[in-house]
């Protein structure tokens, strides 16, 4: 079926026309904040010497990735908000570290040096 240059031009109008009226979609996740702690948060690369002999697999068994982060309390799984990112635990720390603690995987040492160890508020946030 071949489209005249008049039925063309409706149906570039028609498009640019619905393109116009309807407004993109956004979509947003909202997450419900469980409870909220004051953690200490540190960074750590996947090296050996700050994890184990094994360090691109993480404790939960699975290849580490952005986004990780490590806590000794919430279960493999759990979304935490610091700063407006959201992180999935699904590693450990040395078990010398309490409930309090956070451990944000990075893949340069040196902005694991920048970040250094900061207060900082952690939103444990409900499952999606």
């Amino acid at each position: 079926m071949r489209l005249t240059i008049i039925q063309y031009f409706f149906l570039v109008l028609f498009v640019i026309l619905m393109v116009s009226i309807i407004p993109p979609k956004i979509y947003t996740i909202e997450h419900k904040v469980i409870k909220t702690i004051t953690a200490i948060v540190t960074a750590y690369t996947p090296v050996p010497q700050e994890t184990d002999d094994t360090p691109l697999i993480n404790a939960s068994n699975k290849k580490v990735a952005k986004g990780d982060i490590a806590n000794n309390c919430l279960p493999f799984g759990t979304r935490v908000r610091i700063d407006k990112e959201i992180y999935i635990v699904r590693d450990r720390l040395n078990k010398r570290y309490n409930c309090n603690h956070f451990d944000i995987l990075v893949w340069n040492k040196q902005k694991a040096l920048e970040w250094g160890k900061q207060r900082k508020v952690v939103d444990v946030l409900a499952k999606i």
